[in-house]
């Protein structure tokens, strides 16, 4: 069997801006494939086909097998561990936050990243993630939704394009293109664990047994080159618990103040099952995908392509133990867990019709569709408030609806100027979008306030005398008051100019005016440059203003928890509201300061070099600045319990002082710098086979430049962003990254090897008391896999992520014990995540 070639380096990873991270450049998927991406062609960041190299902006292009060789199980892990730019996010909240997935491009959260798919623009999340994490309040595009099986390749784009693509594209945009082969197909399976050394402690944790499928094909439609294209995904992850069994070193396990003599002592473990330590949810997903054209003529096509995807996703809650206000002795004996399970359903749907020749112009008219619904229940949870009489049951807590409408059209010719030797490319186009987001409610229980106040007798003595916790435990339903119907419109207009000034210098003009239903209107433009001075060495250069509009999530939606809140004054209990997240028209919200949320604008700034003195060999060095002016972002949270300014605001506004409140604001500006060196090399070893060696240099760094805090928390000593919440957005993510990576190959067998570097992050967990903080210092990890071609259709994969295991850090043990637990409690703002190595292996066969 004859050496099969390695494919030259992505170009976008040659050209990239704004890398944070970087992963081994691709091989051909079999014998006799090899691919060229240094001539591959790229349709994002311009209205022409241009390859990669010749991009006025940095596009880096990642084909789909890639992303399928690194053993993780959807797309949106995938990404991250092969995009220089992008990477996920991990949560250190609990609730919806475990559920929904987080992603940043450039540094910034995903709702500052524009997701498209075959060039057309894709949903949101009907869920928002309102509980942690660099990404918080983000309800953007789950790219974990779309199937890996279905893609071609991912083109990402690193550079503000909001003038061309709308709002949302201050970071830049990812436009995901489905394959479109009329014939052959593949198919492939795969296994994984992670590592066992504690997940299995006293049969407490799991290690996150996942599997998936997919499959794939081409079919010819008609004799004109139409075809349809199908695939199907299936993964299912289970329990993730990988830093071990809750320990309490001190208390007693049936924790019954008034009983410490209590028999079952004797016999009890101390080691709890507890959610707390889950860093994944279980989850069972189904994907299907089609990708459809069908020529009526030599000029006129029509297309459709869709996804859909059901998903599943269960995660735990932390254990109640007998003496927490959420648990009763009668019915909740010992103590229990909760778990939170969501059922998503998401669609999307496009339909156009292309006319290559009509007035001389190319035209595209289309439809789209999309939809998400998550579905959300409370299983083996109670209602504390309603004592003795309601026992552990399962409880609907509501529901989420996000759908998206679109219709566009778009022309495009050359135009002869007659004054260059090229034609003026211009492309015009309009587009119209239609958005709802509705919040359901839950069932009564699961929100209402049944009045149980714990008698003077109550066995567990810190209970006495006080009122039991109010809805559903782990998460309260939403209740009727919360519920809303939300919709909105919005028109664009937008030009885009390409010209070929001379035979080294190329320039764009992009320019798009969008007019809201509810924010009015924006215009933002683009302008950029490149120049080639020779073979070897190119320059170029982009600056762009953008604009993002207030999701519908952030406008509208609200939740509450209801809790018993001890007055250390009065030594009253009281019933309090603590406001998760309230509506800034809320009265309590404008109370402390709420105001109507206004758009972020943005300016943003590039300037690159490429070299290329051989065809071996590429260099790169980029650096660019985003300023983000009324950032948006969750305030920190007020109370007026144990805060005399916030209470006094609270009820000069009418308002109970027993409240807790955060919500939504343009909390001030903000500015991303980065800069990054990236080398490629292409070698040849004869008889020893060819590989591929790349490096990368990131450093991303944001800076809060200004915090526009109301007067009234401002009278108070307080601010919009607190400590935690300047940290979540300054030092969550890592602000260098450097990665390393090999590629070798050898007749039927292939090596992949990257050893990744991140520097130090920082996560909050207690806003006055920076001791606390759970840092992760500088680390490496090392990412291997090999393959081996049994024929030339068959290849199978055994890898590791993580090979060597690095852990995460525990947190402070300072934190730890003052909570009665013991390490290990893992930081979860992990770059490379909290659950050590995760190994696989993977069968894969092509037709």
């Amino acid at each position: 069997m004859p050496i099969r070639n390695l494919t030259r380096p992505s170009v976008g990873a040659v050209l990239y801006l704004g890398a944070a991270t970087i992963a081994p450049s691709t091989f051909g998927a079999g014998p006799g494939q090899p691919q060229d991406q240094l001539d591959a062609v790229v349709v994002t960041g311009s209205r022409v086909e241009t390859t990669a190299l010749k991009a006025l902006a940095p596009v880096q292009l990642i084909k789909g097998d890639s992303l399928r060789a690194t053993g993780e199980r959807d797309l949106r892990r995938a990404l991250a561990s092969v995009s220089p730019a992008f990477s996920t996010i991990n949560f250190n909240g609990g609730a919806l936050g475990k559920t929904v997935g987080g992603s940043s491009l450039r540094g910034l959260s995903g709702n500052e990243v524009l997701v498209l798919v075959n060039g057309k623009r894709r949903h949101g999340s009907s869920m928002i993630n309102n509980s942690g994490g660099a990404s918080l309040g983000s309800s953007a595009a789950d790219l974990g939704l779309i199937p890996i099986s279905a893609v071609e390749r991912v083109e990402v784009l690193t550079d503000g394009a909001a003038a061309q693509y709308g709002s949302d594209a201050i970071a830049g945009v990812i436009n995901v293109i489905l394959k479109s082969a009329l014939s052959g197909g593949s198919a492939d399976i795969s296994y994984g664990e992670y590592n066992h050394d504690v997940s299995k402690v006293h049969n407490l944790g799991d290690a996150g047994a996942t599997s998936t499928a997919g499959l794939n094909s081409g079919f010819a439609l008609g004799d004109n080159g139409g075809f349809a294209n199908l695939s199907l995904q299936y993964s299912k992850i289970g329990d993730v618990n990988t830093v071990g069994a809750w320990k309490q070193p001190s208390k007693s396990v049936w924790q019954i103040y008034a009983a410490s003599d209590d028999p079952r002592e004797a016999t009890a473990d101390r080691h709890v099952k507890d959610g707390q330590y889950e860093t994944l949810p279980k989850q069972e997903t189904i994907q299907a995908a089609y990708n459809i054209s069908l020529p009526i003529n030599d000029t006129v096509s029509l297309y459709s392509f869709a996804t859909y995807s059901p998903r599943n996703s269960t995660a735990k809650g932390s254990y109640r133990s007998e003496t927490n206000a959420t648990s009763n002795i009668a019915t909740t004996p010992g103590g229990y867990s909760p778990d939170l399970q969501t059922k998503e359903e998401d669609l999307q749907l496009n339909l156009g019709i292309k006319n290559e020749a009509l007035l001389g112009w190319s035209w595209d008219a289309g439809l789209s569709y999309g939809q998400n619904q998550a579905d959300i229940n409370v299983w083996n949870t109670t209602n504390a408030s309603f004592g003795s009489l309601l026992s552990l049951q399962n409880m609907d807590a509501g529901s989420l609806k996000f759908t998206e409408s679109i219709a566009s059209l778009t022309a495009q010719r050359d135009i002869d100027t007659h004054v260059f030797e090229q034609p003026l490319n211009v492309t015009l186009g309009a587009e119209y979008r239609y958005n709802t987001l509705a919040l359901g409610a839950g069932e009564y229980y699961s929100y209402a306030n049944g009045g149980y106040k714990y008698p003077s007798d109550y066995p567990a003595a810190n209970l006495r005398d006080t009122f039991a916790g109010t809805g559903s435990s782990f998460f309260t339903g939403y209740s009727p008051e919360f519920e809303f119907n939300k919709a909105r419109h919005n028109v664009a207009y937008y030009a885009d100019f390409s010209q070929q000034l001379t035979d080294k210098w190329n320039s764009g003009l992009a320019v798009r005016y969008e007019n809201y239903s509810d924010f009015g209107s924006a215009l933002a433009g683009k302008f950029s440059n490149r120049y080639q001075f020779n073979q070897q060495v190119a320059v170029r250069g982009t600056i762009s203003n953008g604009f993002r509009a207030p999701s519908l999530a952030e406008q509208y939606y609200q939740s509450a928890l209801v809790r018993p809140v001890n007055d250390p004054i009065t030594n009253t209990t009281y019933v309090s509201y603590y406001y998760d997240t309230l509506r800034t028209d809320a009265p309590a919200a404008r109370a402390l300061g709420a105001k109507e949320l206004k758009p972020e604008k943005s300016i943003n700034f590039s300037l690159g070099l490429v070299f290329t003195p051989t065809d071996q060999l590429s260099v790169s060095l980029d650096a660019y600045q985003i300023d983000i002016s009324d950032r948006i972002y969750l305030t920190g949270a007020f109370n007026g319990f144990n805060n005399s300014s916030v209470a006094n605001a609270l009820t000069s506004a009418g308002l109970t002082s027993q409240q807790q409140v955060r919500y939504f604001a343009n909390v001030g500006d903000t500015k991303t710098q980065g800069a990054e060196l990236k080398l490629d090399y292409d070698a040849q070893y004869g008889a020893y086979g060819q590989a591929h060696w790349s490096l990368a240099y990131a450093r991303n760094k944001t800076n809060v430049k200004r915090i526009n805090n109301p007067a009234v928390l401002a009278n108070s000593g307080l601010s919009l962003l607190d400590r935690e919440r300047v940290v979540l957005l300054e030092e969550a993510i890592p602000q260098n990254t450097l990665h390393g990576s090999l590629n070798w190959q050898l007749g039927n067998v292939q090596i992949q090897l990257t050893q990744h570097y991140y520097s130090k992050t920082r996560a909050v967990n207690n806003v006055l008391n920076k001791s606390q903080d759970s840092v992760t210092t500088d680390a490496f990890t090392t990412d291997a896999s090999i393959s081996y071609w049994v024929t030339d259709n068959l290849k199978a994969t055994a890898g590791a992520n993580n090979v060597f295991n690095k852990r995460a850090p525990d947190m402070p043990d300072s934190l730890a014990s003052s909570i009665n637990e013991e390490n290990p409690t893992a930081n979860r703002n992990t770059p490379w995540g909290t659950n050590g190595a995760f190994y696989f292996a993977r069968l894969s066969y092509d037709w």
